[in-house]
């Protein structure tokens, strides 16, 4: 019995220390993808460790990491910038289908309309036909 309590304590304990985690990833607005960056740079802060001191100097290799690492960000921006505009095309082309559509649901319209008048002209002028013996011209 107290084997159960005190595995029930352990589980609960797990679970609020779980929540409060996760509580203080949110209120940081940290991604759990990022921990690891992030405890770094706590751990860096609190043994008093600066990114300029652990530096490693420049070489040829690291030269072009930086040049790779820009042109990667130049080429997110140019995406961010070619989906903007996709996106401004589509909604311009949705709002032309949508008045294409309107234009032709109108068009099938009138011409669901005439086909009946025509239906009702037509069985109209045989009734007449037939009630007064008329011949049709």
């Amino acid at each position: 019995m107290l084997k159960k309590i005190k595995q029930i304590i352990f589980i609960s304990a797990c679970t609020v220390g779980g929540i409060l985690f996760l509580m203080f990833l949110s209120f940081h607005n940290i991604d759990p993808t990022d921990l690891e960056t992030f405890v770094g740079a706590k751990i860096g802060q609190t043994i008093g460790v600066t990114m300029n001191s652990a530096a490693v100097k420049e070489n040829p290799i690291n030269k072009l990491a930086l040049e790779l690492s820009k042109k990667e960000k130049e080429l997110d921006r140019y995406e961010y910038i070619l989906e903007e505009k996709e996106r401004q095309i589509e909604s311009n082309s949705s709002l032309i289908d949508n008045r294409i559509l309107l234009i032709f649901s109108f068009v099938l319209s009138a011409l669901f309309v005439l086909v009946l008048t025509n239906f009702y002209l037509d069985s109209r002028h045989r009734r007449e036909e037939k009630q007064g013996g008329k011949r049709s011209p």
